[in-house]
């Protein structure tokens, strides 16, 4: 069935991989390296190397496999074992494990390293989950010890397998053919691919599952938009790879063909500023940015940051509302301002129109598979929001002010 909002057209690197459910979505992981080898997955700023530099498909795939081996070695056995990842690294070092887990049929679990210990215990119990990829910074490697005696006070048996987290080093210095490929594995399709969890400001965190069938399902949104994002440079610099904003950059980029723009692969990796931010995306030459209101706020107060957006195809925002007097600047100084609206349960159901809404920057345009129903409350103008379950929908309940 051909989706409405094809991508790659006009692309002469880029095969769009099936989303026919012919392949699961880890498998086209393989798919893009052979057919999409000299493609750009990643791209990050490196003012001595001319701007930025440019790590292609088959490059990425090969540090995918060579992570798998490296894991291989802590986790023992066959199946989808639920892997846990508390680790303060860089982006792009963060994406090749969340893609070489879940190549080897292994559930990731990145959570949060804002989360107390109490929390973090009991996503622990929750999942199930007794391996922990960690970073090697004193802060989390205390965090991880204390959540070990935790668990081992309920049973002495319950322990934590501790994995030091990969460097970008150790995976991306592998080449493409020559490194020994991971077995083939296709997991079910019911099967748990990615378990997240909910950010836990109003109760203590809880897991959120997704399957195989339903994360290919997040990976074919883009195709029920508006636009045809291979090869526009997608800034997630701003986004931590263990919020569902910045898992966007996998299942997008593996998608679409859309270029992943992201900080230098330093260690510790670098904090994002809207300063740090604004040239990254210049030196990189980012076409859709993704960010948090608070540094739009301070780019519209800025005559040569709004004249640095100019040559973006959009800034995206999401995780809040953007104050009206900010993007009303932005919008009048020919910024396309969009709004990502998305929740963890269903991924990101706005789309990337063409243009900015009739009602004005502030509205979204779902995506065409996105059967939406508001459903009246006993409040004056408080809907509860539903999105029907089907062949390509998610479901999830919230509350909105309409």
């Amino acid at each position: 069935m051909a989706l409405p909002t094809p991508q790659g057209v006009s692309s002469l690197t880029f095969k769009p991989p099936p989303l026919d459910g012919s392949l699961t979505f880890p498998e086209l992981f393989d798919y893009n390296a052979t057919h999409s080898p000299k493609h750009p997955l990643f791209r990050y700023n490196d003012p001595d190397n001319g701007g930025f530099r440019t790590i292609l498909w088959e490059e990425g795939v090969a540090a995918f496999h060579t992570a798998g081996h490296y894991f291989k070695k802590y986790i023992h056995g066959e199946g989808p074992v639920t892997v846990g990842i508390l680790a303060n690294i860089n982006s792009i070092t963060y994406f090749a494990v969340l893609a070489s887990l879940m190549r080897l049929g292994f559930i990731p679990f990145p959570i949060s390293n804002r989360n107390p210990v109490p929390a973090i215990v009991h996503l622990m119990k929750s999942t199930g989950a007794r391996h922990l990829i960690v970073s090697q910074d004193t802060s989390l490697q205390n965090t991880v010890d204390e959540v070990s005696r935790q668990l081992c006070k309920v049973d002495v048996d319950d322990k934590i397998i501790t994995i030091p987290a990969p460097h970008f080093s150790d995976l991306f210095s592998v080449k493409p053919g020559e490194y020994d490929p991971l077995p083939h594995v296709r997991p079910d399709w019911s099967q748990t691919a990615l378990v997240s969890h909910s950010s836990g400001s109003t109760r203590v965190p809880s897991p959120i599952y997704t399957t195989h069938k339903n994360i290919l399902r997040k990976a074919s949104r883009p195709y029920y938009g508006e636009m045809d994002i291979c090869g526009e440079v997608f800034g997630v610099q701003a986004m931590p790879m263990y919020h569902s904003m910045g898992f966007l950059s996998l299942s997008f980029s593996t998608s679409t063909g859309a270029i992943i723009a992201s900080f230098p692969p330093v260690e510790p990796p670098l904090i994002p500023t809207a300063e740090r931010l604004l040239s990254s995306i210049v030196d990189t030459k980012t076409t859709l940015v993704v960010t948090v209101p608070s540094f739009l706020v301070e780019w519209s107060r800025d005559s040569k940051s709004i004249d640095a957006l100019k040559s973006t195809t959009a800034v995206m925002y999401g995780g809040g509302p953007l104050e009206k007097d900010a993007g009303d600047t932005l919008v009048a100084n020919g910024i396309f301002v969009v709004c990502l609206y998305g929740l963890t349960e269903c991924g990101v159901s706005a789309v990337l129109p063409k243009s900015i809404p009739m009602g004005g920057w502030e509205w979204i345009t779902a995506g065409s598979n996105v059967d939406i129903v508001f459903v009246p409350t006993d409040e004056k103008d408080i809907y509860r929001l539903y999105i029907k379950v089907g062949d390509r929908r998610l479901y999830f309940t919230l509350h909105l002010r309409m």
